[in-house]
């Protein structure tokens, strides 16, 4: 007995089904792992989930041979590709070829990011990852209030980092997302009562985390990039929000000696602190940095050479001696020094395009993320003219997960899906 035509083509739509949603739940699988071991003190072979993942969104998209449900824009792709082209050039230049390997296989993110901005999964896998994701920033932003409130080790939260620069700006974009969405009238997936109450939980969660970690460019960015957003989004809430913000953090300034101290510092440090204290360290990377740019204008000596030419300056009495020395906490600064004037064009160009790139999707799509993508773009700026934050892999991942799953547009299906049954969609 044979198969009809009709038989044979209804029997190949279920297997290529079956196979696609096999696919769909190992890239789910996968990469909410390595969202979520960003927030805590993972072994770096939880990398390898981040190239799974990758390899199964490349064989998802090439199996169905379907164009991008939301196309990214050219001038995105280009800049993208020329940023992590400038750190393959610093490959030739480091004196650890090995290190420079790790480096940037970090920037597999960006790809990452591409794709499942480009090729969404349904409501019900995205909604899961994003949960696990914000659930995970929540967990350790209260790990970091514990930290300060009961276990009393440190005065300065960083939950499970171990670093609470670190800590708080992974718990930066999270914490900004989540706040956006609750004031956003499009939630979607976080439109039900239980979803604004989860949205709630992890703002208040993630932010006395991030206020506990005492770090003042967190702050600043946090509140820069928030406001900037919602300026853009309606100037009568951004302007409610700012008024609410400040009288709130005055009054918790007030009461606690130590964040009042903390946040008086952002003003004083620049002339009270020496060259031993946070920003006077700061000031002398950035002096030294703007010196190894003179050696290598074009190139830059390498992201690897940053620290012994930090040494060496010092030697010479050009510098004076500093505790830390690995990278500028400064991302354009450190741009400059080690990728040169091809570097700080790359990386200004990427910003620039990722901004344009939020702006055209607010205009198109009128949904939230365009506005998403502005904010964490904003927020890495800001933030990164005091810590060399893009360069950190789990910074790195993280915002590339944020733009991924936030940042596409609400309404976005995978054509697959659009052939799929009613009923095949409610899984």
């Amino acid at each position: 007995m044979t198969l009809s035509d009709n038989e044979k083509t209804e029997n190949g739509g279920n297997e290529l089904r079956t196979i696609s949603r096999y696919l769909e739940l190992f890239i789910v699988g996968t990469l909410s792992v390595a969202g979520a071991v960003i927030f805590f003190n993972a072994p770096r072979d939880t990398r390898a989930f981040g190239e799974a993942g990758l390899v199964a969104l490349l064989l998802w998209a090439i199996y169905h041979k379907r164009k991008p449900v939301n196309p990214i824009p050219k001038f995105v792709i280009v800049m993208s590709v020329l940023y992590i082209l400038s750190y393959v050039v610093n490959f030739f230049m480091s004196p650890d070829p090995d290190w420079e390997h790790v480096n940037i296989r970090k920037y597999i993110y960006l790809i990452i990011s591409g794709f499942l901005f480009a090729f969404p999964l349904n409501d019900k896998y995205r909604r899961f990852m994003i949960v696990v994701f914000f659930g995970s920033a929540a967990i350790a932003g209260a790990a970091g209030i514990l930290q300060i409130f009961r276990w009393g080790i440190i005065y300065r939260a960083q939950g499970f980092s171990g670093n609470p620069l670190h800590y708080a700006g992974l718990l930066g974009f999270v914490c900004c997302t989540a706040a956006f969405l609750l004031f956003a009238r499009r939630r979607n997936i976080f439109e039900s009562g239980r979803g604004i109450l989860f949205l709630l939980i992890v703002t208040v969660l993630t932010f006395l985390g991030i206020l506990f970690s005492m770090s003042r460019g967190v702050w600043i960015a946090m509140f820069v990039a928030g406001i900037t957003t919602l300026f853009l989004y309606n100037r009568r809430i951004a302007l409610i929000s700012s008024l609410c913000a400040i009288v709130m953090l005055s009054l918790t300034f007030y009461f606690n000696i130590y964040l009042k101290d903390k946040a008086a510092s952002i003003a004083t440090s620049f002339y009270t602190e020496n060259e031993r204290g946070s920003t006077g360290t700061r000031m002398e990377l950035w002096k030294g940095a703007l010196l190894i740019f003179k050696e290598s204008p074009l190139l830059g000596v390498g992201t690897g050479n940053f620290e012994s030419h930090i040494n060496e300056l010092i030697r010479e009495g050009k510098l004076k001696d500093i505790p830390v020395k690995m990278h500028a906490h400064n991302i354009f600064l450190q741009a400059l020094a080690t990728r040169g004037t091809v570097g700080i064009i790359t990386t200004l160009g990427l910003f620039i395009a990722m901004i344009r790139w939020g702006w055209e999707e607010i205009q198109n799509n009128r949904g939230v993320g365009g506005y998403v993508i502005i904010l964490s773009t904003v927020y890495t700026i800001i933030a990164g003219l005091t810590e060399n934050n893009i360069e950190f892999t789990k910074y790195l991942t993280d915002y590339c997960f944020i733009i991924g799953l936030i940042g596409t547009p609400w309404n976005s299906r995978h054509e697959c899906f659009r052939q799929c049954s009613a009923d095949e969609l409610k899984l």
